[in-house]
């Protein structure tokens, strides 16, 4: 009970024993009973409160992650759309070198297979795993990343018959990226932006480590990160929802700074002895 609730048993309790009146006594058995009826209350609504509460707050990251998901399914189509355009622009360019060379015009055809080779090795900067989700959704960033001229260093190694969920896997790649290009886009300096993003098989896990450089120092209390967005109750889900899905796959998640570099660290358990994987 509230200590105010508990000085007014006290009190009265004490009158009890000091009155002789019968109707006064029974009056005030009468009172305490309904005080302690109404504590009782008051902790009923108050637990019903801290229900409602979380109950809602598992609903905003519920929510959070299907709006996550239909994200990362429009950036897979439209990076798809974008595929689709350059093999047809290519098919077309390629018709027309072969028909200059039937006319023997092949000087121009020379130079139309120049130009040609020049776009391709101008989106060398694209990743090509055999994942079509995971390649879908990191071309994506690396699109918004040159954007904005945010330098990029990639060694991503992933086996195509990983046992990890391709879905599961944009949701942790989609937030982190999100979140290391957003840091970056608060350095002025354009020499300073960088994002690395390195995914490999080690063993019977994935690694993965995605990092960036930060304008100021970020804080991490008890190995989470608070949001430093004004609306605290409703943002942050990101990295929660990155945290379930190494939970999922019964692994690990750590931070780390160093000098002006914010490090993620994840490895997942990718075997199908990983306990998610047996369900």
């Amino acid at each position: 009970m509230p200590i105010s609730s508990i000085l007014v048993l006290f009190i009265i309790t004490e009158k009890i024993f000091a009155t002789t009146n019968t109707y006064i006594a029974l009056l005030i058995v009468l009172t305490i009973s309904l005080l302690i009826i109404a504590n009782i209350f008051v902790f009923y609504l108050f637990e019903k409160q801290l229900k409602y509460e979380s109950e809602k707050l598992k609903l905003e990251f519920f929510r959070q992650q299907i709006k996550d998901q239909k994200k990362h399914f429009e950036e897979l189509t439209e990076n798809q759309r974008r595929i689709s355009i350059a093999i047809h622009d290519t098919k077309n360019q390629l018709l027309a070198i072969l028909g200059y060379i039937e006319n023997n015009e092949n000087k121009i055809a020379i130079k139309n297979l120049k130009l040609l080779c020049k776009d391709i090795v101008g989106g060398q900067g694209f990743i090509n795993t055999g994942n079509v989700a995971v390649d879908s959704l990191i071309n994506a960033k690396i699109k918004r990343i040159n954007e904005l001229g945010i330098n990029l260093e990639t060694s991503i190694l992933l086996e195509q018959n990983t046992q990890i969920e391709g879905i599961d896997l944009c949701i942790i790649l989609g937030n982190l990226l999100d979140n290391a290009i957003e840091a970056c886009e608060k350095i002025q300096l354009k020499d300073n932006k960088k994002i690395q993003i390195k995914i490999i098989q080690v063993e019977e896990y994935l690694s993965i480590k995605i990092s960036n450089s930060i304008f100021n120092k970020v804080k991490i209390h008890k190995g989470k990160i608070p949001t430093t967005k004004k609306d605290k109750l409703f943002h942050g889900f990101g990295l929660e929802s990155v945290k379930e899905m190494v939970e999922k796959y019964n692994g690990h998640i750590n931070y780390e700074q160093k000098e002006n570099n914010f490090i993620v660290n994840i490895l997942l358990q990718n075997s199908a002895t990983s306990p998610m994987l047996q369900k």
